[in-house]
Order: C-alpha cells, then structure tokens, then sequence
C-alpha cells in the first residue's frame, strides 16, 4: 500500500501520523491527514482514540489502551515465542518460520495462535505441495513430527484474542477444498483399454 505519490510502502492503510517530540505536539497539515498526538488501538479489542501527552507514553498506551504491539519486532518476537511454545504442546516442531514470520508479523497486532487440522487423507499430496500453499497462500505454519514428516495440523497466527477460535479455525474450509481438488488431481486417471 502507498501513501499519497511518494514511494513509502505500508503493510496496512495510513488513517494518520503521530508526530511529538518528548511532550511537544508537531503539528503541521499534511495534505490527506492530520498530524498529532492521537492515534488507533486494535480496531475490535482496543481503545477506539489514544491521546498521548508524551512520546514517552506511546509503547505502555499502545499495549495497554489499544491492545496493539508497538513494533513489527515486538509483533515477530511475541508470535516467534507463542508459535513455538504451541508446537511443543502439540508434540511437533515448526521447521523454518521464516517464510512468513515477517509478512505475519506486519499483519498481526495482537498474536493469537490457534491449531488447524486437515483431514489425514490429504498428506497423499506431497508434502511439498503442502507446505508452499499453507506458507505462501494462507500464512499458516505447518507442523511436523520428530522426522520431519508433515503433520495434518498447522498453526494460525490470528490478529483475535477469542475465547472459542472455532470460527477462526473454521475459515481453513477454503483451504481443504484446494488440497482436496489438488489431491483428486494427483489420482491416476482411468487407463485406456
């Protein structure tokens, strides 16, 4: 996403700029949005406006207030650590969350992680096949076993805290669908006689 015609690029859209210098307010007009001292929380879990009287204020209002991690770093060091601790209980390992960690990260205010599961019959597919559409398409994380062997479940980096991710979860329906088309397509095809 861009802002304007410059070439600064954002992972999701610019609604305004905090600008202060310690407690003084660098207000100047910009020519699409204000600059201030305010800014947004978590659009569903946090404060709606967050005034700040400092700079200073800004990490402990942001987390407090507006149920937001402040940086991409925090973001990827809170989802890294939640991500890893949710493998463990599951009895698997993560291989590289590389892949998408950042672009995760960028995406994610409030790291939730929650367990995916696919039906067992679609680890016919090659794992490899697997692993790029849940990496690449989805920004799931596939889980494997002490081998190396694909599991049939997977983490989601969710930008909900939720009491019942049952409909989080739920959206991996898509999904299944591509694998179950993908696994039907991989089936040999009647033999000519």
């Amino acid at each position: 996403m861009r802002w304007g015609s410059g070439d600064a690029q954002f992972v999701r859209p610019v609604h305004g700029l905090m600008m202060l210098h310690g407690s003084r307010r660098c207000s100047r007009k910009s020519s699409r949005i204000g600059i201030g001292n305010r800014t947004r929380g978590h659009r569903f879990m946090g404060a709606a406006e967050i005034v700040l009287g400092s700079a200073e204020e800004y990490e402990k209002k942001l987390l407090d207030e507006g149920r937001c991690l402040p940086t991409s770093r925090s973001e990827k060091r809170k989802s890294t650590g939640k991500l890893q601790a949710e493998a463990k209980k599951q009895n698997a390992s993560l291989a590289s969350i590389r892949p998408c960690s950042n672009e995760v990260a960028a995406l994610v205010e409030h790291p939730s992680v929650y367990v995916g599961e696919f039906d067992k019959a679609f680890l016919e597919v090659p794992q490899e096949c697997l692993i790029l559409t849940m990496r690449q398409n989805q920004k799931y994380f596939p889980l494997f076993d002490a081998s190396g062997k694909l599991l049939s479940k997977f983490l989601i980096v969710s930008n909900m805290k939720v009491a019942d991710p049952q409909h989080i979860v739920a959206g991996i329906n898509a999904w299944c669908a591509t694998v179950g088309g993908c696994a039907f397509l991989l089936q040999p095809g009647p033999s000519a006689a």
